[in-house]
């Protein structure tokens, strides 16, 4: 006895939708689409920081400033030798430079040749005082391994009980894919 017609025809559509389902899923990705996922295996954890503070110099007298401030040290060594206190002079702000001790890793089955970091400088309320971002070398890291890196802000206005935050940041919104190194895939 045969099957009827129906049912084998039946199979067919069926065989042929399922045939189309996997074509569909086994489509070429675009150069930013593969990017995107690779990245996604990428992330970044802040080890440690650590600060230097720095006076910023104030702006130097005019000439006319200079000639008083002149008068002034005059009137003031001769203070000074009649044991009056000198008076402080006003500093500028205090900027830091922050050493970023940050580890990268990656599980992605190829490797980038780098990824761009975002770095968020935050106050003690957890409020967004600053962004960095800044470009990692992973050239040479090899999957399931980490490198370590010292990362340089210069010029920071941290006080105490502010915090950084380092990551991978994913997804990168289009607007802003300019800014990431790794998708100037003309390069």
């Amino acid at each position: 006895m045969t099957a009827p017609r129906n049912s084998v025809t039946l199979r067919g559509v069926l065989v042929l939708l399922v045939a189309l389902v996997l074509a569909a899923g086994c489509a070429q990705k675009t150069p930013e689409q593969k990017l995107i996922e690779l990245r996604s295996y990428y992330t970044a954890e802040l080890n440690s920081i650590v600060t230097r503070a720095q006076e910023v110099p104030l702006p130097e007298p005019m000439a006319e400033e200079e000639e008083a401030a002149a008068d002034e040290t005059d009137e003031s060594s001769a203070e000074d030798e009649m044991g009056i206190e000198e008076e402080e002079l006003p500093v500028g702000p205090l900027l830091s430079t922050v050493l970023l001790d940050v580890v990268v890793r990656h599980e992605a089955k190829e490797n980038l040749p780098g990824v761009t970091l975002d770095v968020t400088h935050a106050d003690p309320e957890g409020n967004e005082k600053a962004h960095y971002r800044f470009w990692v070398d992973t050239s040479n890291l090899v999957r399931g391994q980490h490198i370590q890196i010292t990362h340089q802000l210069e010029d920071v206005d941290y006080v105490e009980g502010d915090g950084f935050f380092v990551e991978v940041r994913n997804p990168v919104p289009e607007a802003e894919r300019s800014e990431y190194r790794e998708f100037d895939l003309d390069s």
